[in-house]
């Protein structure tokens, strides 16, 4: 794996893609996201945070049919201030389109390689401690609404109906997983005795 100072020159560098942390070599080689996580997770200022948006955002792959999401379309960038982050999203689009029929080559997978494709085992396989765990179960499960409001969402931002409805059940599929995370959300006990999230 590429070091700090090799990816971020002073003047060279703006931003690297995920591959390169990796240094994996080229396109769209299958590694677990798992893997990419750990990498970006060794190079940026919050890793708790950027390891949140990592998985925000392959919520929206999933739900929006974007199967394109090899490291190559993945980047970190460091700001003036010297923070490293994700950069935004691109290479965002509903790949299910393409004739080509280009496949997902990067999965959640289990120790012995199954890909796993609901999100409580995907959280419960990560190789983070437990407050790190809680705090990720409940930044998904509070996302659970708004991708249940993509269809309407999208269309504002002019997405073709055709697309929207396509994606339908993939996005309902989604946010009900991001619902059941309730079961992984920590929770506190309120001075009547109750338990409720730890940010209810």
């Amino acid at each position: 794996m590429a070091t700090w100072h090799a990816i971020f020159r002073p003047v060279d560098f703006v931003y690297t893609l995920l591959a390169s942390v990796l240094d994996l070599r080229g396109f769209g080689l299958p590694k677990s996201q798992q893997k990419l996580l750990c990498g970006l997770r060794s190079v940026v200022s919050d890793p708790l945070g950027e390891a949140i948006e990592f998985m925000l955002r392959d919520v929206l792959n999933l739900a929006m049919r974007n199967t394109d999401n090899h490291a190559r379309n993945t980047a970190v960038q460091r700001l003036p201030d010297g923070v490293v982050q994700l950069t935004p999203i691109f290479d965002f689009a509903p790949m299910f389109l393409d004739p080509e029929i280009i496949p997902r080559s990067c999965h959640w997978q289990a120790s012995d390689g199954k890909v796993l494709r609901g999100w409580r085992e995907i959280v419960e396989s990560l190789d983070v401690d437990d407050s790190e765990r809680g705090a990720i179960a409940e930044a998904l499960h509070r996302f659970a609404p708004k991708v249940a409001a993509l269809p309407e969402m999208v269309k504002d931002c002019g997405v073709e109906v055709q697309i929207i409805e396509a994606c339908r059940k993939t996005i309902d599929a989604q946010a009900q997983q991001l619902e059941a995370l309730a079961a992984l959300v920590p929770r506190r006990e309120c001075s009547d005795g109750a338990y409720v999230p730890s940010r209810g």
